[in-house]
C-alpha cells in the first residue's frame, strides 16, 4: 500500500507546487513520513506495553482518521490537476504531441514492458520484507511473550544507518 499512497502524495505535490518546487518539498514531505512512522511504532510500542496489543487497533485506526481530515483539509482549487498528471509537460513539447489532452489510460502502463518489470520487483521486495517481519517479531518475542507487540513495533520502526 505503501507505493500506492507515495505516489497519490507525489502527484499531489506537484500539482501543488509545480516542477520547481517539486524536489524541495517531496523532501520535506519524506522527513515528516519517517518521522510519523518512527513516532506511530514508538507510541504503538508504549500503548501496547501499558493497555495490550488491542490497543494498537485503534491507535491506528484514530491515526487515518486523522490522515483522512489532513487530507480533506487541501483545498480542490490548489491542486492543478493537469500539471499532477504531466499533460503540461506534453504541451510544451509541440512537435511530441499529438492533440490528446487527457491522461493517459492503464493500458499505456501495461503495455510499458520496463514498468512492468520494475512493478514485478517491487512487489517481490515487499513480499519478502513482509515475512521477514513476523519472524524477527516470533524470535524476539521468546524473551518474554508479554511483550510481544511491543517488540514488534520496535522491530518495525525506522532505524538511522
Amino acid at each position: 500500500m505503501r507505493p500506492v499512497s507515495c505516489s497519490v502524495l507525489a502527484a499531489v505535490t506537484l500539482g501543488i507546487f509545480g516542477h520547481g518546487a517539486f524536489t524541495k518539498r517531496i523532501g520535506r514531505n519524506e522527513s515528516f513520513n519517517h518521522a510519523g512512522n518512527a513516532f506511530a511504532a514508538a507510541t504503538a510500542g508504549a500503548l501496547a506495553y501499558l493497555w495490550g496489543p488491542r490497543v494498537v487497533f485503534y491507535l491506528l485506526a484514530l491515526m487515518a482518521i486523522a490522515s483522512s481530515v489532513s487530507l480533506l483539509a487541501i483545498p480542490k482549487q490548489s491542486i492543478d490537476h493537469d500539471l499532477a498528471r504531466g499533460l503540461h509537460d506534453a504541451k510544451s513539447h509541440d512537435a511530441k504531441a499529438t492533440g490528446d489532452d487527457r491522461p493517459s489510460g492503464l493500458t499505456v502502463l501495461l503495455t510499458c514492458r520496463p514498468l512492468l518489470i520494475f512493478a514485478g520487483c517491487a512487489i517481490m521486495f515487499h513480499f519478502a520484507n513482509a515475512a521477514m517481519l513476523p519472524l524477527v517479531g516470533q524470535k524476539l518475542a521468546l524473551q518474554d511473550k508479554n511483550l510481544g507487540t511491543s517488540l514488534m513495533s520496535r522491530a518495525s520502526s525506522p532505524r538511522k544507518s
